[in-house]
């Protein structure tokens, strides 16, 4: 993780309640499926496209390892036209599987309040705030972590 994500990671560390996992660094292809016959072309195809990008964040239950969303920290690299095409394809992909991905701007200071509340908005829980505040709890439970991709 580079400097700069690491100190997202300490923000999100401190806003997502203890039920939920956070993790750094995930390969697209841990996240969802591709949805062709293992071994074809196409599979490998579509495999190898998803095999080698990251996500920055992925939240999951505790629980049951089931994804709630990703988050993606845009720096001012995302501005380039080979990131901005990478940003489409991946926002497709995740798009399709029905994981919610939360894009988020780099910043020198975080507003704990108004990223609480993105994510609180975009992930479907109802509550998102300091571990030292109320239970948290989903407004509908998630699908599996491994969600279906090119249908």
């Amino acid at each position: 993780m580079t400097p700069t994500e690491m100190e997202f990671w300490k923000v999100l560390r401190e806003l997502i309640p203890e039920q939920f996992c956070l993790f750094a660094k995930v390969r697209i292809a841990d996240v969802v499926e591709v949805n062709a016959r293992r071994y074809t072309k196409g599979y490998n195809i579509k495999f190898s496209r998803i095999s080698q990008k990251h996500l920055d964040f992925v939240i999951c239950l505790a629980r049951n390892s089931g994804v709630i969303g990703a988050v993606e920290l845009d720096d001012s690299s995302h501005q380039r036209q080979d990131r901005m095409e990478r940003d489409r394809f991946v926002d497709g992909c995740l798009l399709q599987a029905g994981v919610p991905l939360l894009h988020i701007g780099v910043s020198a200071q975080y507003d704990k309040t108004y990223i609480g509340e993105l994510l609180r908005k975009k992930f479907n829980i109802d509550q998102v705030t300091t571990k030292t505040q109320a239970q948290t709890t989903l407004q509908k439970e998630p699908k599996s972590p491994a969600n279906t991709l090119f249908k």
